[in-house]
């Protein structure tokens, strides 16, 4: 493990901050696909449910091999979201050439497509840009002992999650008649507070529970997930159930990397 040093961290969390937008920007378009009825490629966009969630993931790591992987995936992603873009352009090009009953619709619905592309291509290079200069960066570290650094990360993560556990807590009790499955993530409202409360710790058998813990979370979050996509019609706080779930689904998987790194800490002293 090495030391991170300003410019990395601040690399990291414009990382984060791009691949949040992205997600964001889907949600935006599951919330506009209904009031559209052209048939169009913008589905496509539904990629950044795979791809930023790992962005997310190697945010928190130095493995330079995950990096590039990641970063040959957001490449991926940018081509396909240049290619929507041209689509739409090309869309709105033919009625302009070929007027017909239909275009009225097609210019404004694929305008409305061109805008959302755009920002998907923009925010892709952006992210793309972060990914190259932080493997740069990472090989320039100086190295630090893990155990720390990791302990530390790990203990953020939880003080992120606070704010977003009180809004999950408020749906909780404003859905948990009519929807009591939303009862299967309150989890992470005690155990936040918890690691917070109990600092960070030296015991090689509390980082032990937490991984167990971590993994029952991870679990329990995607199938809290996988129910709510199967509502078939969903008001704001349904939407708002999906994203924050999904967050957590990636922050889950992040605690548990972190934790297993701080195991391995720990295995390298024994030895």
């Amino acid at each position: 493990m090495k030391v991170d040093t300003e410019n990395i961290i601040h690399n990291r969390q414009r990382l984060r901050f791009t691949a949040i937008i992205n997600i964001s920007l889907v949600f935006l378009f599951l919330g506009i696909r209904e009031f559209f009825s052209q048939p169009h490629a913008s589905w496509i966009h539904f990629l950044h449910f795979f791809v930023q969630p790992v962005v997310l993931i190697v945010s928190m790591l130095d493995n330079p091999f995950v990096l590039q992987n990641a970063f040959v995936a957001s490449i991926i992603v940018l081509v396909v979201d240049a290619f929507v873009l041209m689509l739409n352009v090309i869309a709105i090009a033919r009625c302009y050439l070929e007027p017909t009953a239909q275009c009225f619709d097609r210019i404004w619905e694929s305008s409305v497509w061109i805008i959302l592309a755009t920002l998907f291509t923009l925010v892709d290079v952006l992210n793309c840009f972060q990914l190259v200069n932080l493997i740069r960066q990472l090989e320039q570290k100086q190295p630090e002992p893990s155990l720390k650094i990791n302990s530390r990360k790990i203990e953020i993560l939880h003080i992120f999650l606070i704010p977003q556990d009180i809004i999950f807590a408020i749906v909780v009790a404003l859905r948990s008649r009519t929807l009591p499955i939303y009862w299967i993530g309150v989890c992470h409202i005690f155990i936040d507070p918890y690691v917070i409360w109990s600092g960070r710790t030296e015991s090689k058998e509390m980082y032990q529970f937490r991984r167990i813990i971590y993994i029952l979370l991870l679990i329990l979050n995607i199938i809290l997930f996988i129910l709510n996509l199967e509502f078939p019609e969903r008001d704001i706080l349904e939407w708002l159930t999906i994203f924050i779930v999904a967050s957590y689904i990636c922050i889950d998987i992040i605690l548990y990397i972190l934790v297993e790194e701080v195991l391995s800490s720990y295995r390298s002293k024994e030895l």
